[in-house]
């Protein structure tokens, strides 16, 4: 199966990924960051990683490419909690978009 891991370095989702790429699956993981990308151990060279924001469509709507499942794994920093981010903004665009 064809995965996109939203929020790939965080603990959940590097969690997700690593199981995802044992059982076989292509997995795209998609953060707004590479800096925490080492919590992906080995996985982090069966992956494809795709650097965005879930919240600037342009950078997402390449990630959904081919794309069978979407598991989204993120959490807010306080510092995007501070430019005004919340959950319900992902939330929504969520459901109109995957």
């Amino acid at each position: 199966m064809n995965i996109l891991v939203v929020g790939a370095t965080g603990d959940v989702g590097s969690a997700v990924i690593k199981t995802a790429v044992e059982k076989r699956h292509k997995v795209k993981a998609f953060d707004i960051s590479k800096a925490n990308i080492d919590k992906l151990g080995e996985a982090k060279n069966r992956i494809e990683f795709i650097e965005g924001d879930i919240l600037d469509q342009a950078s997402l709507e390449p990630a959904m490419e081919a794309v069978e499942a979407v598991i989204i794994t993120i959490r807010l920093t306080p510092g995007e909690m501070k430019k005004g981010r919340g959950y319900k903004d992902v939330e929504g665009w969520c459901q109109k978009h995957c």
